[in-house]
């Protein structure tokens, strides 16, 4: 009778960062969805971050897997070497 009253515990997602990551990402978020475990939160760096805020945006993972197939460092950085940084940050 006293497990009506139990809360779900809370899952949060933490997502790492780099380019092979972010597939590894995708896939982990895939499976979560086909087994139906809800997400609570999502913390991510670098690739991570946007793998997560896409998904929590609504980004299908079908069009995530698609992106992450045709994905290219160069479409997403503007490099420009300076002696403040070494990209402008317009692209990202």
């Amino acid at each position: 009778m006293f497990s009506l009253f139990k809360k779900r515990k809370k899952v949060i997602l933490c997502l790492g960062g780099g380019a092979a990551r972010a597939i590894a990402n995708v896939g982990v978020l895939k499976v979560l969805k086909e087994n139906n475990i809800p997400i609570d939160m999502v913390i991510g760096a670098s690739m991570g971050a946007l793998v997560g805020s896409g998904y929590c945006i609504g980004r299908s993972i079908d069009y995530m897997v698609t992106l992450a197939k045709e994905f290219k460092v160069e479409k997403i950085t503007d490099v420009a070497f300076s002696s403040q940084a070494i990209t402008k940050g317009q692209k990202l």
